[in-house]
């Protein structure tokens, strides 16, 4: 049986590795802007096939050298990462975490890979089939959990886990980019559940309720006018000769024309307050 030697070595080398981990989180939302260069895809994927390969021959210190390649590249990254790669990431950043003692954190990035790729197994020369975190990851279920909309960019869309989605998940980890609408990524990050996004300009959400409240209202006012307009019929109609109708019907249609006019009134303001107070938030 293969021995388990790599999983203690890991642990002792955590602490400077997790050091490396903080101080690259806490530089995710500058990290694109100091990139001289842009890294792809495939870079990422050979960096990952290093990592697994120093895992599976107990080598700790080349599989941390190689999976910190690919993490200090996530933020480089100037194409969109596949489901696959993305998968092969959580997957080894979920043995990284286990190591390191958050098994939480393993569980939520292992999460990511199982829902990405349901039928992978892990090979024996990484995880034996004894092993707990192999058997832990095959109980993992491959449903998506709960999802949000968290705020949309203001140019191009988000992309979870190498597909172009409005909806980040929760229950697990994520590879969030930013994608221009020219296809390239401006932004990629590796991000735990609960975590917040990494900084981008997103599209004011107040902005987009007073859109559509206008809307609603600019569509009351058409009702409105057009309601009010077919209560002029009857005076046109000889058959209708009590005054006292009349007079109901003329105040019913000043009424209506009145809710229309405010009803305008309103809907154009929001709209207005929308490209100008509204647009300055998020």
């Amino acid at each position: 049986m293969r021995p388990y030697g790599i999983l203690p070595r890991m642990v002792a080398l955590a602490p400077a590795r997790w050091l490396v981990a903080v101080v690259l989180a806490a530089a995710s939302a500058s990290a694109s802007a100091a990139c001289l260069s842009s890294s792809a895809s495939s870079q990422l994927e050979e960096r990952l096939r290093s990592a697994e390969a120093a895992y599976g021959e107990l080598d700790a210190a080349g599989f941390g050298r190689a999976l910190d390649d690919a993490s200090l590249m996530l933020p480089c990254l100037g194409d969109l990462a596949s489901p696959d790669i993305a998968a092969h990431y959580h997957r080894l950043e979920g043995l990284r975490l286990f190591a390191a003692g958050e098994q939480a954190d393993a569980l939520a990035a292992l999460q990511a890979a199982r829902i990405l790729q349901p039928s992978y197994v892990f090979p024996d020369v990484l995880l034996p089939a004894d092993h707990a975190l192999r058997r832990a990851f095959e109980a993992l279920p491959t449903e998506e959990g709960d999802t949000e909309r968290p705020a949309q960019p203001r140019v191009g869309a988000l992309a979870f886990d190498g597909t172009a989605t409005p909806q980040r998940p929760l229950d697990r980890a994520t590879l969030v980019q930013v994608v221009g609408p020219d296809g390239v990524v401006t932004q990629t990050a590796w991000v735990a559940p609960g975590a917040p996004l990494p900084a981008y300009r997103a599209r004011p959400r107040t902005r987009n309720r007073l859109l559509v409240a206008s809307s609603i209202l600019l569509g009351a006012s058409a009702g409105f006018y057009g309601w009010a307009w077919t209560t002029h019929a009857p005076f046109d109609d000889p058959s209708v000769d009590e005054l006292a109708e009349l007079e109901s019907l003329q105040a019913k249609s000043r009424a209506l024309t009145a809710a229309s006019g405010a009803a305008l009134t309103l809907g154009v303001t929001g709209a207005v307050l929308a490209f100008t107070v509204a647009d300055a938030g998020r």
